[in-house]
């Protein structure tokens, strides 16, 4: 008997099998992997090494372990099956996952009946399986092991709370499956979900409690403690210590109220789930779920699963289970809802109010999977109940149709639909291969190549998309998953405790030098030409724009990995719609390798320790550290720290330093200056025509309270009255003569006035400081001055009054920037003495300069002011042109002002051109007329005619009136402003600025015909900005209009230009009312490049101080560093770096040394301050660089490590005993 039950097991077994490997089949097409977006790294599967350190040196410029719960996942399955090739190592991974979910479910439901039917288990373990929600993850790995792991966890929990002993094999097994699948806790939301039905069970099942369940369960959740804590610690440090305001913060993406209920309830209603991204929806099967015979089987299904959750059953531990898996469905379904109403507050109030839930930011994905299990267990009851009263025929008839429909209600994700496939822009297939020459780069870093870093061009972002033969997205830079040995990838970052500031200065910065290069401690160049740039704005360059980036810093090929032939680039999938963007793609690669490693063209490498006595302050923020380094006097081993920064050497020890003060102007918001600080026509100065010490004075405060009263809501009009009244008490003081006292009284009365103005000023956030505000503080500004000039000549002139309008007024200077010119900046010197004031070149060969001056902010008075010389002499630098010296003082605020020539305007001078084709329309008609009017642009009842699609607008005309201009001088990638007053007294007036880009078919044929060799090119047009404005509201306002003159509105907008832009043109037209002419006056159109001078100041200090001593070191693991110092003379700062972290310690002769003297260096490294004296004044000596943290975790990691093998052997003996036992009762 017990030989059948094998047999039927194995047969079970079998068919599970082949169906897996026909499924795992049908998910995998004929790609080789399955990888892209978030699950990037299945790429690493076969290359990837085992990590047991808590300083991770593969994030940039290294940072502490956030992923140290995966060391027991896809690092180890890569380690210990290293001999098996990827893409079979994938297949079976994913095939033992989906097996486990099969099989862990039908454990669960193995406690609902003594026999598992196969008529209920098939469907509903299948529509465990293959739900919609799948749909979302359809090879995730952190889902698929969280939807094996729930079942098998759930079971072996309710098992344990019903046993009557305390039972150590069931708390065995728990504790070893939570280690075999610790990687799950990589995604902290779903590990924390697990805990979730066991709650319930227990909440659920209260009445059954006793001490034995008490016992067990406790000690469950302490075994579970104890043997995952190695992962726990370092996970909780770096929450706390990097990403505690991202993950307590509002800054993340959060998605808790997609979806609706009507659709979660049958498992859909994901974000985005009807949305769309270019040219496809996100789920494109979505349609299917929309059939009117899915939904009713989809339904149906889940309502024959609720109808099973309230059946009364007379067996009570069935009734038990009814309710337990009712209200896991309800408590999931309102936990999928998130924030969604009716009860969604609920979700939202504890969301928003306690720290650490922002990780639940997407319901649907965290507790999808509850919902589908409840609905699961329930159908399998329902089915259960159904097969008991069925026999014969009719229950496999019936089986038949029940399981059609789970086909139905599980297709997409049965037949592998749901692996995105197609090409979509940025998002390619998830079905991969990997090129040659990234396997070839691969293998040349690990014969010639550690602990290298290694910068990546162009900047990869988020979801950038790869140009592989099949194509490939990804979270992170590809380049990640090829390389080992310590060798770091220096990319735009994931991890939140990289910099990217550091980063992005060297694409946005034109003053990016090798010595920035080495500085960051980059050592070599890793140029991708397979990113694509095209779907990511500015983001990303283009290859001819890499050029310019490389040639700039000066960087030498090394080697070549792959190329792009013509025939390579055609396989490429390439299905963008617009012709000429899709033949960019071809022109920029053609020719080129895929791959290029580039190194420095001098000997300028900075290793990873090094001592120094050269030391800079800059108060600057990390984004201008570039500025600061590309100073010619910058030494590339330097010490340079920010003020910004709470980490900062001491000033005494400046004297054993030669060092260098740098301070970037910050870019200051002119609300107010000077210049528009004048009386406007208009306003009035109260009249006064009672006396204070008349008996009907006594009604006017309380007639000025009660229009105060009344005014309270709206803050302009009390301020208004309150300026008004203030002003009308200097008036009184002024006008009558009357005792002392009462004019004290007076002066009072004013004084208290301005102070509720500058505290209702004040109040006001920054972001509702909106024009007709400062228009505001405009007028208060102008009453209150003039007041104060009335009140100084008379007697009443106190300490009081001259406080309340400094106070005030010194509010309006620090707000508004009284002191400043149209650029302007703010200074403040770290040191007094004198310094140079530096402007980058970038700026004064586009814009003349015509003089600067130095205002000091506390005194208001102008320190220093000269003009600038055309030509004016630049000094050595290479990088920044010499304004002047300045003499400054420590920790005094300065504004800087820089009076410009404006900027010219680049619309060409010539008349104005009428567009070809736009005549023959009655002056006083209206037509609908389908011309271009402007190329490109898309207005009413555009249609797509013509090749490449260009849209031909259906445009309202009214006799000429589109005019058009060339814009001299336009470039690609730069920022430019339009700016025009305008009156539109009928109709409307609109304008487009079209820019001229190669045609790069054409370029493309002559580019294979020439061989490479530079020529002209034709052009086509692309709009990249419309703009249409109606009549402006001044224009209703005639009479007033007519007193002040012409009616004008201004408009501007800056612009950028495109990436690939040669040229511009402008176009403007009018178009009228229905039934009526257009009547516009545009005057003072201008188009103009924008661009922000950089300002620098610096001060060198030479101290005469001794050299830096030797350094060496040997790495002996990412954590631990043995530094060999030798010839020390006098005081230095030994700089590591890495990322700073407050966690690495100096020890000498086994005591730490230097801990009050670790600052961060450099915006993101470690540094120490060290004296002789704290090494005994010994000359040469060693110390131990060390991670604190490392030590701890080793500990708690052999602790897991003795459990998870103490469990295996004890469940080894249990099997044993029990086969002992069966061979004495047999």
């Amino acid at each position: 008997m017990r030989f059948l039950t094998q047999r039927r097991n194995l047969i079970l077994i079998g068919m599970l099998v082949i169906f897996e490997t026909i499924h795992i089949f049908t998910l995998f097409g004929r790609s080789n992997l399955l990888a892209g977006g978030d699950n990037y790294t299945y790429l690493q599967l076969g290359r990837g090494e085992l990590y047991p350190y808590t300083w991770d040196v593969y994030v940039p410029f290294g940072g502490r372990t956030y992923s140290m719960p995966n060391l027991l996942g896809l690092p180890l399955l890569t380690s210990v099956f290293s001999f098996v090739p990827a893409w079979l190592l994938q297949r079976l991974l994913l095939a033992l996952l989906y097996i486990l979910k099969y099989i862990g479910f039908a454990k669960l439901v193995s406690l609902i009946s003594k026999r598992i039917s196969p008529f209920a288990l098939i469907p509903a373990v299948l529509l465990f399986v293959f739900n919609a929600f799948a749909t979302l993850n359809p090879f995730a790995l952190f889902p698929l092991m969280f939807g094996a792991y729930l079942p098998f966890s759930l079971y072996y929990f309710i098992k344990l709370y019903y046993s009557s002993k305390v039972n150590l094999a069931l708390l065995t097994k728990l504790v070893l499956l939570s280690v075999l699948f610790s990687s799950l806790n990589s995604n902290l939301p779903l590990a924390i979900t697990i805990f979730i039905p066991q709650l319930l069970f227990v909440g659920a099942m209260y009445k059954c409690v006793n001490r034995i369940s008490v016992i067990n369960i406790g000690l469950y959740y302490f075994f579970f403690a104890i043997v995952n804590i190695w992962w726990v610690l370092p996970l909780l440090s770096y929450f706390f210590e990097a990403a505690v305001d991202v993950v307590t913060g509002g800054s993340w993406f959060s998605a808790i109220n997609a979806g609706a209920l009507f659709l979660n309830f049958r498992f859909i209603g994901q974000w985005a789930w009807y949305s769309s991204h270019y040219l496809y929806q996100y789920y494109p099967f979505n349609i299917y779920y929309d059939l009117p015979v899915v939904i009713l089987i989809t339904y149906l299904i889940v309502f024959a699963a609720f109808i099973e959750g309230f059946r009364r059953d007379q067996n009570r531990a069935v009734k038990l289970i009814h309710s337990y898996f009712l209200l896991l469905a309800f408590a999931s379904l309102f936990l999928v809802g998130g924030s969604r109403q009716p009860f969604g507050f609920v979700y939202e109030l504890f969301f928003n109010a306690i720290p650490g839930l922002k990780v639940f930011r997407e319901p649907f994905t965290k507790f999808g999977e509850l919902y589908v299990l409840a609905i699961s267990g329930l159908f399998y009851m329902f089915l259960l109940n159904i097969e008991k009263r069925l026999h014969g025929m009719r229950k496999y008839l019936v089986f038949v149709v029940v399981l059609v429909f789970v086909l139905v209600a599980t297709k997409p994700a049965l037949f592998g639909e749901h692996v995105w496939d197609r090409w979509n822009g940025s998002v390619r297939t998830f079905r991969v291969s990997i090129p040659s020459y990234w396997l070839e780069f691969e293998e040349y870093l690990k014969t010639d190549f550690r602990d290298a870093r290694i910068l990546t061009v162009p900047r990869a972002s988020y979801g950038s998309a790869w140009n592989w033969p099949q194509g490939i997205s990804s979270a992170d830079d590809i380049a990640v998953n090829f390389v080992a040995g310590g060798n770091n990838i220096i990319r735009n970052p994931l991890s939140i405790l990289s910099s990217g500031e550091l980063i992005d200065a060297v694409f946005k910065n034109p003053n990016v030098t090798v010595k920035y290069l080495a500085m960051l401690g980059v050592t070599y160049v890793l140029r991708e030409n397979d990113l694509d740039w095209r779907y990511a704005g500015t983001t990303i360059t283009s290859p001819s724009q890499v050029d310019s980036l490389i040639l700039l810093m000066g960087l030498v090929p090394i080697r070549e990995f792959g190329d792009f032939t013509a025939e390579k680039l055609l396989r490429i999938p390439n299905w963008e719609p617009d012709i000429n963007l899709r033949n960019e793609l071809y022109v920029q690669l053609y020719g080129r390798p895929a791959l290029i490693m580039y190194g420095f063209g001098t000997n300028i490498e900075v290793p990873l320790i090094y001592a120094t006595t050269n030391y800079i302050i800059a108060r600057i923020n990390q984004s201008g550290i570039i500025d600061t380094v590309s100073l010619d006097s910058y030494e590339p081993k330097s010490a340079l720290y920010t003020l910004g920064d709470r980490h900062f050497p001491s000033s005494q020890n400046q004297s054993d330093m030669a060092y260098m003060m740098s301070v970037a102007g910050v870019r200051e918001k002119i609300e107010l200056s000077n210049q528009s600080l004048v009386w406007n026509k208009g306003w009035l100065w109260p009249e006064v025509n009672v006396s204070p010490i008349e008996a009907k004075y006594k009604l006017v405060p309380i007639k000025e309270a009660i229009e105060l009263m009344r005014v309270s809501g709206d803050y302009k009009k009390k301020i208004d009255l309150l300026v008004w009244y203030a002003a009308k008490r200097v008036t009184e003081i002024s006008k009558y003569d009357i005792a002392y006292d009462e004019k004290v009284t007076l002066a009072k009365n004013y004084s208290d006035g301005i102070n509720q103005v500058t505290e209702i000023l004040r109040g006001m956030p920054v972001r509702d400081r909106s024009r007709d505000y400062w228009e505001v503080v405009k007028k208060a500004v102008m009453y209150m001055k003039r007041s104060n000039e009335m009140l100084k000549v008379s007697q009443v002139y106190n300490n009081d009054i001259a406080q309340a309008y400094d106070e005030f007024f010194s509010w309006v200077t620090d707000e508004a920037n009284i002191l400043c010119g149209e650029l302007c900046y703010e200074i403040e010197a770290p040191t007094s003495g004198e310094y140079r004031v530096l402007v980058d070149k970038n700026y004064t060969q586009n814009f003349e300069l015509k003089s600067f001056g130095v205002n000091d902010v506390k005194s208001r008075s102008t320190i220093f002011s000269a003009d600038i010389t055309k030509g004016q002499a630049a000094g050595t630098e290479t990088f920044w042109m010499l304004l002047g010296k300045v003499n400054l003082e420590n920790q005094k605020v300065y504004k800087l002002n820089l009076d410009v020539s404006g900027a010219p305007n680049l619309l060409d001078p010539s008349e104005w051109l009428a567009y070809t084709g736009i005549d023959g329309v009655e002056p006083f008609s209206l037509k609908l007329s389908p011309q271009s009017v402007v190329p490109g642009y898309s207005y009413r009842f555009s249609t797509p005619v013509g090749k490449n699609d260009e849209k031909v607008p259906d445009i309202v005309l009214w006799s000429d009136y589109v005019k058009y201009k060339r814009i001299s001088n336009w470039e690609a990638n730069q920022k430019y402003k339009i700016s025009f007053d305008y009156s539109a007294y009928k109709g409307g007036l609109g304008y487009s600025i079209v820019e001229e880009v190669p045609d790069y078919k054409d370029y493309y044929n002559k580019l294979k015909s020439s061989n490479g060799t530079d020529f002209a090119t034709t052009t086509i047009k692309k709009v990249n900005v419309t703009r249409e404005l109606e009549a402006n509201p001044l224009v209703y306002e005639r009479e007033e209009c007519t007193k002040q003159g012409e009616c004008l509105s201004h408009y501007e907008k800056e612009i950028d230009a495109r990436r690939d832009a040669v040229g511009a043109y402008l176009y403007i037209y009018a178009f009228p009312d229905l039934g009526d002419l257009a009547s516009v006056t545009v005057k003072n159109l201008r188009v103009e490049k924008v661009m922000e001078p950089k300002i620098l100041l610096v001060r060198e200090v030479d101290n005469a101080v001794q050299a830096a001593p030797s350094v060496s070191f040997d790495k002996i693991n990412p954590t631990k560093y043995v530094v060999h110092i030798s010839n020390v003379k006098a005081p230095y700062t030994l700089v590591f770096n890495d990322s700073y972290n407050q966690a690495w310690r100096l020890h000498y002769n086994g005591r730490e040394v230097a801990s009050g003297q670790h600052y961060r260096v450099n915006g993101f490294a470690n540094s120490w301050y060290i004296k002789p004296q704290d090494m005994d004044n010994q000359p040469d000596y060693e110390l131990t660089l060390e991670f604190a943290p490392q030590r701890t975790f080793e500990i708690f990691l052999w602790v897991m490590i003795v459990s998870a093998c103490a469990s295996v052997l004890l469940l080894f003996s249990n099997w044993l005993a029990g086969k002992f036992r069966i061979s004495a009762d047999e």
